[in-house]
């Protein structure tokens, strides 16, 4: 989704299914997505990816996809509250 947003919860590793309500009607079932950091309460969250290589093209069902150790990074750096502003 586009728009501002923060960073309210961090998980270091997270088993994710889908749909996302009101982001996607695909159905996807991803175990150990690593780096989670949600930023809304639906389940949109930035994370690291381990099942493409397509980045920089759209290819989510919601999320922002990062290579692993940039979503480590990321992860390591930032806090909850952390803004994150989602655009085109």
């Amino acid at each position: 989704p586009r728009g501002t947003f923060t960073i309210y919860k961090k998980m270091p590793s997270r088993y994710m299914q889908g749909p996302l309500p009101r982001l996607t009607s695909q159905y996807y079932d991803l175990p150990g997505v690593p780096w989670v950091l949600y930023f809304t309460s639906e389940g949109a969250a930035i994370h690291g990816t381990y099942w493409h290589d397509k980045f920089g093209q759209r290819w989510s069902h919601g999320c922002v996809n990062l290579p692993y150790a940039e979503a480590q990074r990321l992860y390591a750096w930032a806090d909850i509250g952390t803004p994150v502003t989602i655009q085109e």
